[in-house]
């Protein structure tokens, strides 16, 4: 029987499951694990998700040397989905190749995010030095920032090894095994056109939460910094200029309005005016009369369906949450309204760029031969290719 392994920072949960794809391969007979590397990350983080999968073999390591010793103790040999980045995870990377392992990194594919190794580094200057516009004490991370680039240089081409099968990537020993392939989210776009046959009403407005002020993925991110140890602003305050916008635009467009609950974060019922729906934001988008966001990546359901959006920012949100609205009103076209300065009579969102919207489909969510393929048929299809080829047996 064929293995995969899912080796990963995050917490197994259903968005996961789902993203990742692990229905197909359980359908086409491959034996699953989900590597759980979450308090590698930060020790102290708390597991609150129950999601189970009768055919996903969850394995939650506690620290990084119980790891060390299991992959040391490992007797089998299998594919392992890599989207980790970091000396200490390069290191566990490289022993598992030379556990015959075989490394599959499977990059997310969305603007601004660095998918091509160090072919999008403009860009990361761009949103350096955008960020130091937005805030100009920025520039004494300079240092710290460099000799982190530094170390991610030397992690990425000295520790990591080269990844059999590539999606996105680009670093692989083979080219054949390296192609360009849809956004994650794709896929759950696709699941649900063939599911849900138009429900288009145009009902209600709907604002995307990203879990500020203290996304989950902010806070295994950046778990070493001081300065990211707390939360980013405010929360009641953060809820306060929210509810206040929100409640603007209710009354001036006659819509109700709903929050899309980020699927790992937990709000405070009590500061949100608004009903709060967690595990549909695909469905409420589609059915939404304009969106709002911060720059979610969950933007990109709006765009399949051409559908209205309109970034927001306010004081003391993280610089990317600038920098995110900014960009992808420029790409898109998009209006962007500061929540601490601004009349709802001259709130007003522009209508869909048709042009600038296809143009950012086909660049970074979707691969436009593929259209009407999930990225992971291609992926399987591609491991497929690999043994017979390589004639690698991973039982």
């Amino acid at each position: 029987m064929r293995k995969i392994v899912f080796f990963n920072i995050q917490i197994f949960d259903k968005r996961n499951h789902d993203r990742y794809g692990l229905q197909k391969f359980y359908k086409k007979k491959w034996k699953i694990e989900y590597w759980e590397l979450t308090k590698l990350q930060k020790k102290n983080f708390k597991r609150y998700y129950n999601f189970k999968c009768n055919y996903v073999k969850v394995r939650k390591f506690e620290n990084f040397f119980s790891l060390l010793r299991y992959i040391l103790g490992l007797k089998e040999s299998f594919f392992f989905v890599d989207q980790t980045k970091s000396f200490k995870y390069g290191i566990l990377s490289r022993l598992l190749t030379l556990k015959k392992c075989k490394r599959v990194v499977v990059k997310d594919r969305w603007s601004g995010l660095n998918l091509y190794g160090y072919a999008s580094f403009a860009y990361e200057c761009y949103r350096f030095f955008e960020s130091i516009y937005f805030r100009p004490l920025n520039i004494i991370k300079v240092p710290k920032i460099f000799f982190l680039r530094v170390i991610d240089f030397i992690s990425s081409y000295l520790i990591y090894p080269k990844s059999s099968l590539s999606s996105n990537f680009g670093e692989t020993r083979n080219k054949k095994f390296n192609f360009t392939n849809h956004n994650y989210d794709y896929n759950i776009f696709l699941k649900f056109n063939k599911k849900n046959k138009s429900k288009k009403n145009n009902n209600h407005i709907v604002f995307i939460d990203q879990g500020f002020p203290m996304p989950v993925d902010r806070e295994l991110k950046y778990q070493h910094s001081q300065m990211n140890k707390k939360m980013c602003m405010d929360e009641t305050d953060y809820w306060d200029k929210i509810n206040s916008f929100l409640n603007d635009l209710k009354k001036k467009y006659k819509k109700k309005v709903i929050i899309a609950a980020n699927p790992r974060s937990k709000l405070n019922k009590k500061l949100i005016k608004f009903e709060i729906i967690y595990g549909k934001t695909a469905d409420l988008i589609n059915r939404s009369f304009l969106v709002i966001t911060h720059g979610s990546l969950a933007i990109q359901f709006a765009i399949l369906w051409n559908k209205p959006i309109m970034c927001i920012t306010m004081k003391n949100l993280p610089a990317s949450a600038f920098i995110d609205a900014q960009y992808h009103s420029k790409k898109l076209d998009l209006s962007v309204v500061d929540l601490n300065d601004y009349l709802i009579k001259d709130v007003n969102f522009k209508k869909v760029n048709k042009i600038a919207y296809e143009k950012f489909k086909t660049n970074y969510i979707y691969e436009k031969k593929l259209k009407d393929e999930s990225s992971w048929d291609v992926i399987i299809r591609k491991l497929d290719l690999y043994i017979r080829e390589k004639k690698f047996e991973t039982e």
